[in-house]
């Protein structure tokens, strides 16, 4: 029987990650992700695939595997499971942290927990973790084998061979696995550009260690709430020199109690304090452990930067540690924040200056091993942008791999494997679904294109009165202008004068026809800006019946 994978999200960008393996009449999705929005989305929140795909097809749908718990893997989530109601497998750690962000939301789910090494059934599916290193706890890549032969989904990975938990790269199951023979191999390929080997976790520990001797006075670092293992080098390094940690940002604060719940985070006694006793300490025992590694508007490290936050206050003699490396996109917010952060008075530091932050993604060499452990016949890159599955697939073709072995795949693209051949075959509906705090169900393309207009060109509202009888206007109509001004005081009469006019030239079963009136209008008002102000505002007529 046929066997299909649908990248709904994740292939061909960063983030959003989510893949459908459907065989017959069930299918399983790997992962649920969720990006954070750029600039060109003004009011957005998240951003996240179009569900529609899965909507449409719930009823085939058996389960939700998660390789991770990082937001770009777990974050859609909520939004989907009340519609889809099926079970979501993760590791001990990543289901804690998905458990958190469901309770959030009054969200109860079928919460089932994976064991690396240990596999199990969902419908026809044989289910494989397999233990790999990232920069969160408890990472997984996972082999589906089915009858047409295994499909296996790395996530993200790298190959850490001191990993902070002391728990590397399950490599004896990679090459076990890839000597039973695997048909297509779907890799993260985002760090491709990147030479050789990445660094360890481990040596951001030691840069740690020497910045905390230089630090004169308060100690401030900033990484994303789920990276477990930066967190615990924070906690180890304060101990070593008898700091104190103070976490500011309630994700933050989430993520570490959790991971203290499961003993995944190692903390001395008396490390951890409450940020209420921040106030009670010296400057130079105190570290803040806090949000805002991508320069987001509402975080604690960007409130701090707008001096806007009312718990701590930037001073002089601050230093302030970037730990995380920006989403592409995000730069100009971390920017934004951390020349706020100076001309407050504090020293900045960031990977430029510092090895404050390894990646977690896999180098070239790194992938050339993965793919060499597994052998696979065809091969599909699904995390990434155009560029890095073009030189995944030049690296491919270097050792060896022939062109009708490589697919690089779009969202919606159907790819089929039946009798050990593969092609692609159609598209499914896919798109992006755009998140804001109180509507859950997204918000249109048509709402962000209206935000950019009136960002862009502003808006004019003509305020009409009129005798719908006698087809004339009762008073001066108002005119209000936002995000642009006249050029000089004719122009409001001008734009007055061209009102009366089309009012004069209506018809009489155009004056009773309130939307052929305001489509008149409304051409009139933009004629008019393109001719007298070279622009093109939002026109919205308000036409009363007096």
């Amino acid at each position: 029987m046929a066997i299909e994978v649908i990248p709904l999200g994740g292939t061909g960008e960063i983030g959003k990650n989510m893949n459908v393996v459907r065989q017959g009449d069930q299918m399983v999705l790997i992962d649920a992700g969720i990006s954070f929005p750029t600039e060109e989305l003004p009011g957005v929140d998240l951003v996240m695939p179009d569900p529609t795909y899965l909507i449409e097809n719930r009823h085939l749908l058996k389960a939700i595997l998660i390789t991770h718990g990082h937001e770009d893997h777990t974050g859609a989530l909520p939004y989907i499971l009340p519609q889809l109601e099926v079970p979501v497998y993760g590791t001990r750690m990543t289901l804690a942290l998905i458990e958190t962000k469901l309770k959030e939301k009054r969200i109860k789910a079928d919460l089932r927990e994976m064991i690396p090494g240990n596999p199990f059934e969902v419908g026809s599916f044989q289910i494989e973790p397999v233990r790999v290193t990232h920069s969160i706890p408890q990472s997984c890549a996972l082999a589906v084998h089915t009858p047409e032969g295994t499909l296996f989904f790395t996530g993200d990975f790298k190959f850490d061979h001191t990993p902070v938990d002391g728990k590397p790269t399950d490599f004896n199951r990679l090459a076990r696995i890839g000597d039973k023979g695997v048909l297509a191999l779907f890799s993260d390929c985002t760090n491709i550009e990147n030479k050789g080997w990445g660094e360890s976790e481990i040596s951001v520990g030691d840069t740690l260690y020497y910045l905390f001797a230089e630090a004169p006075g308060r100690i401030l670092i900033t990484s994303f709430a789920s990276s477990l293992y930066r967190v615990q080098q924070v906690f180890d390094t304060a101990a070593l020199y008898d700091k104190k940690v103070v976490i500011m940002g309630r994700r933050m604060e989430q993520n570490v109690d959790t991971a203290v719940g499961l003993g995944l985070l190692k903390i001395k006694p008396d490390t951890y304090v409450s940020s209420r006793r921040i106030d009670d300490l010296h400057d130079s025992d105190i570290v803040v452990l806090t949000t805002g590694s991508q320069g987001e508007p509402l975080s604690a490290l960007s409130l701090m930067a707008a001096d806007e936050y009312p718990r701590l206050k930037i001073k002089k003699g601050d230093t302030v540690i970037l730990a995380a490396s920006p989403i592409p996109g995000n730069e100009s917010l971390i920017w934004r924040t951390v020349n706020r952060l100076i001309r407050l008075g504090a020293r900045v530091i960031y990977d430029k200056i510092a090895p404050v932050h390894v990646s977690g993604h896999a180098n070239l060499e790194e992938l050339k091993l993965m793919l060499s452990l597994l052998k696979p016949k065809y091969i599909a890159p699904v995390h990434g942008e155009p560029r890095h599955q073009a030189l995944y697939r030049d690296m491919a073709r270097g050792m060896g791999y022939e062109e009708e072995r490589f697919f690089l795949l779009e969202n919606g693209s159907i790819l089929r494997f039946e009798n050990e051949t593969a092609a692609i075959v159609d598209r499914a509906p896919v798109g992006r679904l755009l998140i804001e705090d109180g509507m859950p169900g997204g918000i249109s393309e048509n709402i962000i294109h209206d935000r950019r207009h009136l960002a862009q060109e502003g808006m004019l509202v003509a305020i009409i009165a009129i005798d719908a009888e006698k087809g004339v206007l009762v008073s001066e109509p108002e005119l209000i202008i936002k995000g642009f001004t006249w050029h000089n005081d004719a122009q409001a009469q001008l734009a007055v004068d061209s009102i009366r006019e089309t009012i004069a030239t209506l018809r009489p079963a155009e004056l009773s026809d309130w939307d052929a009136m305001r489509g008149e209008l409304t051409a009139t008002l933009k004629r008019f800006c393109r001719k007298q102000l070279n622009r093109r505002p939002m026109i919205i007529p308000v036409v009363m019946e007096v």
